[in-house]
């Protein structure tokens, strides 16, 4: 399944060398689907809209993304390649609907991690994934929930039965491709015409797995450590203050007595 994209020329500056590399980036998309079918959000609940507010302004849909766990979306690098990138705090996932303007639950960005042999240069759009930490756990149910990251490294899905899902009419990039219920490949980009005579390229997951884990483990271990210190740094407060009300206490009934 292949979605028509318009022309969208897109230029960037290389941030180490100063160069301006010009590229085509799977953005504004039209309705028309190479062999594809309307796809229902229970059938694909882990799918989510990447929004990001320009300007200060309203937030705008930006790409596609995947849940791959409570508090985690995977989606691709390029999706942030403005310099200076988009801050986390102008940056939003929406999910629970097959309609933009429908969707049930919207969590601001927390923190965004792009792979960092993220390449700008001459070998633009290679190691192209980021990861986004949500500020909050998004709620499970029947049109929202995680999918399984694919594990089996080197696979050739040639011939499979393979679903590659889109956001019509606005950017798709970093959309899921998903075979037998895992996550295999992340959009990175197209090519035109869009005929369906050539493919769409994504990114292989399973060559990614240790990088995504490494991310989620550290992360989630750290946030579990801050919680528990917070929680311990209460409970001495408390205790701390109950000591020394009862030594005041203590001292007052001693007054009296005398």
């Amino acid at each position: 399944m292949q979605v028509c994209k318009s022309k969208v020329i897109v230029r960037i500056k290389n941030k180490e060398n100063g160069k301006t590399v010009t590229i085509r980036v799977t953005t504004a998309a039209s309705i028309k689907i190479v062999n594809g079918d309307n796809a229902d959000i229970e059938d694909h609940p882990w799918m989510v809209s990447l929004q990001i507010r320009n300007g200060g302004v309203n937030f705008t849909h930006e790409c596609g993304g995947t849940i791959i766990d409570k508090n985690w979306v995977l989606t691709a690098g390029h999706c942030n390649i403005i310099f200076p990138p988009h801050k986390a705090k102008n940056m939003q996932i929406a999910a629970g609907s097959s309609f933009k303007s429908q969707m049930k639950e919207i969590i601001p960005v927390k923190k965004y991690y792009i792979h960092e042999s993220f390449d700008t240069g001459k070998n633009f759009l290679q190691n192209d994934l980021m990861l986004l930490e949500l500020q909050k756990p998004l709620t499970f149910g029947s049109t929202i929930n995680k999918i399984d990251l694919d594990t089996n490294v080197g696979h050739n899905y040639t011939g499979e039965k393979c679903a590659q899902i889109k956001m019509l009419q606005e950017a798709d990039s970093g959309g899921p491709v998903v075979c037998s219920n895992k996550l295999v490949g992340a959009l990175s980009f197209g090519s035109t015409p869009c005929d369906g005579s050539r493919p769409s390229v994504h990114t292989r997951i399973s060559a990614y797995l240790d990088w995504i884990k490494d991310k989620m483990n550290t992360k989630n271990n750290k946030n579990q450590k801050d919680k528990k210190k917070k929680k311990n740094n209460r409970g001495k407060s408390d205790g701390k203050g109950k000591s020394e009300g009862k030594g005041k206490s203590g001292e007052k009934g001693k007054g009296k007595k005398n």
